[in-house]
């Protein structure tokens, strides 16, 4: 009769689980326990459940409320998972965009040495805070099953129709609950901030739409959202927001007929518009053209000066800016031009386009490292997101961000980053036939 006696120095035939469990002191060991547990598309559900409140009430809560993904990041399989660091690590195009984005922050931070705003360094934090945080949620997403996955992006259309909804609601009815919630503001300072909450609803009612393509019963919400966007886009006060919708529509089709052709469009009128800005604020005659320009916003008026004054900056120190912070320190002085009876700054805050923001504070040595950020986030979206089932959705993102990025964005805003990886993700959580995150590399 064989001997079936084992030993205590004798490894057990049957291979102990070693699942995470609850009762681990460590705070890794309480992450590994939650994101084992069957409810990665529970979380995403409830995230983009805050959607609502935060495009109508909240909209710099954006950013904060990726914090809450990290219940979904599978931090198991990531350590189990690491790459070596070799040639086929960096050849990969996720890798490569962190690592220009990574370079493009490090020469932001590193501009704090010449730069004269006293808020530099704590601008620096935030940024890497963010981009850790981005990276984190987008991995979460990424690893996302099937099942969790389509639970996940039929909740993101209903939410966004609820988005959408309420939004125009609250456009339609005068801002009647934020007049009546704190913070209490001015009028028009309500409906300022209602317009940049607005903004990330012209970017994410689209993965919305890709969805409702796939699963016909949603389309009433999807295309019901996309109309009821329509209110605030045009209703509010920030009128690049109806410029996003109306153009976001228009790449939505072309991604649908030509998805290659559509994002290399986008993409080349990023790049071009990055090395263009500032020779196109330095020829044309932005102030005499403001001179006689009567009709139409303020504040429209108001960007011509401001891009003149930013060009001339520019041309000054074009080889590394004026560091963090410079427009801010701009803007605490300088000369003032008289529209419609009151006297507005030319440069009040930032540049009202990422494009000269990069170039007035970062240099030329800035436009390099961001233009390769902009090709290796082209080469990501080629190789994953370039078929007729998630295009339409990054070509409208991108065509949207575009518009953002020529009229009003402030490099170093958070809640604009925030609205960014929020658009990713719905993206990433919506293109279902890319398959599970074990085949995106």
């Amino acid at each position: 009769m064989p001997n079936t006696t084992v030993t205590a120095n004798e490894p057990s035939q049957k291979k102990q689980s070693q699942k995470p469990t609850p009762s681990s002191k460590s705070p890794i060991g309480l992450l590994d326990w939650l994101s084992s547990r069957p409810w990665r598309g529970l979380v995403f559900a409830v995230f983009f459940c805050s959607l609502a409140p935060l495009v109508t009430f909240v909209f710099r809560g954006f950013a904060p409320a990726l914090l809450f993904l990290l219940l979904a990041v599978p931090w198991t399989e990531l350590r189990s998972r690491l790459p070596a660091i070799n040639g086929a690590f960096f050849s990969r195009p996720v890798t490569q965009f962190w690592v220009a984005t990574a370079g493009f922050f490090l020469w932001a931070a590193l501009s704090g040495a010449w730069s004269a705003a006293p808020e530099r360094w704590p601008w620096g934090l935030r940024l890497g805070g963010a981009m850790a945080l981005a990276g984190l949620s987008l991995q979460a997403a990424l690893a996302l099953p099937r099942r969790d996955r389509a639970l996940a992006e039929k909740v993101l259309v209903y939410a966004v129709f609820a988005a959408a909804a309420l939004a125009a609601v609250e456009t339609a009815s005068g801002l009647k609950l934020r007049a009546i919630l704190p913070p209490f503001e001015p009028p028009i300072r309500d409906n300022i901030q209602l317009g940049r909450g607005v903004l990330v609803l012209m970017v994410i009612i689209w993965p919305a739409v890709v969805v409702a393509l796939r699963r016909r019963r949603l389309a009433p919400f999807a295309f019901g959202a996309v109309a009821l966007a329509a209110v605030p886009a045009f209703g509010l006060v920030i009128q690049a927001n109806a410029v996003m919708l109306v153009l976001g529509a228009g790449a939505f089709l072309v991604g649908l007929k030509a998805p290659r052709a559509g994002l290399a469009a986008v993409f080349a009128a990023m790049v071009f518009m990055l090395w263009a800005s500032p020779a196109l604020v330095g020829s044309l005659p932005l102030s005499e053209t403001a001179d006689t320009w009567t009709e139409g916003p303020a504040s429209w008026r108001q960007r011509l000066y401001i891009w003149e004054r930013a060009g001339g900056e520019i041309y000054s120190q074009p080889l590394f800016g004026g560091g963090i912070g410079y427009a801010r320190v701009l803007s605490r002085s300088g000369p003032t031009v008289p529209i419609d009876g009151f006297d507005l700054s030319t440069m009040p805050m930032h540049p009202h386009s990422l494009f000269l923001h990069i170039w007035l504070e970062l240099g030329l040595v800035g436009a390099v490292l961001f233009t390769s950020v902009l090709v290796s986030l082209y080469r990501i979206c080629r190789r994953y997101f370039a078929t007729r089932d998630s295009a339409p959705a990054a070509v409208a993102i991108a065509m949207a961000f575009l518009v953002s990025a020529l009229a009003e964005w402030e490099l170093w805003q958070v809640w604009r980053l925030g609205a960014v990886w929020v658009a990713a993700i719905a993206v990433i959580v919506c293109s279902a036939p890319l398959g599970t995150g074990d085949r995106r590399r």
